[in-house]
């Protein structure tokens, strides 16, 4: 067997194969240097705090940010550390993959989707900034403590969930997988939408919600 062949089923099936599994998949490399697999988290998390040290935050402050179990111990699906201090500084950054992938749960098909759009639009919103909006004028009002982490994660999973739904074709993607996408991006635009209604946002978070939904909406 070549390890530049290998399966989903294989690399289910062998923990030793799933880099390789990775590998085969494509990803624009531009601004996104490679799938990392990272079965125990710490790839994930030795990393996002390499790049928080590097940019000056101390020990306490990185703690109370991404937590002392970040990583998930690597019970996750794929990820980045999504830091809005860093969008558009960032040139490029490795997608984080971990074991959830491949639990037997997902077909072929569905994790490729999954990578290339979802995932993949989460690194893009590091990198270039999310795209509706002037990215150092929003890294601006995150740094001035006038956009909180959580509004934050909630736009930017919308905007992802938004963009996979916006991208899928090719075979091996079930209804089901699909049913998911759609529920996900419901959940987001009505959250958010309810937060702006109910006046739980402070105005600059308002703002940048209002233009993420219009841009969103069904």
């Amino acid at each position: 067997m070549s390890n530049a062949r290998t399966t989903l089923e294989e690399a289910i099936g062998n923990e030793n194969l799933r880099q390789y599994y990775l590998n085969r998949i494509i990803i624009d490399s531009s601004i996104c240097n490679g799938l990392v697999y990272d079965p125990d988290g710490l790839k994930k998390e030795t990393t996002t705090k390499l790049w928080m040290q590097e940019a000056g935050y101390t020990e306490s402050r990185i703690r109370q940010i991404i937590g002392n179990s970040f990583g998930d111990k690597g019970d996750y699906h794929a990820g980045i550390a999504l830091m809005p201090s860093f969008m558009g500084v960032v040139s490029r950054m490795p997608l984080f993959v971990g074991r959830k992938f491949f639990d037997g749960n997902f077909l072929d098909g569905e994790i490729k989707h999954a990578l290339q759009t979802h995932e993949f639009r989460h690194v893009q919103q590091q990198v270039d900034g999310f795209e509706y909006f002037d990215t150092e004028m929003f890294r601006e009002d995150y740094l001035k403590d006038q956009i909180r982490n959580e509004v934050i994660l909630c736009m930017a999973e919308l905007d992802a969930n938004t963009y996979s739904l916006q991208r899928l074709q090719g075979d091996g993607i079930r209804r089901s997988y699909v049913e998911q996408i759609v529920e996900r991006c419901n959940l987001g635009f009505n959250s958010l939408t309810n937060a702006v209604i109910k006046g739980q946002l402070s105005p600059v978070e308002k703002k940048y919600s209002v233009a993420l939904l219009d841009r969103v909406k069904p």
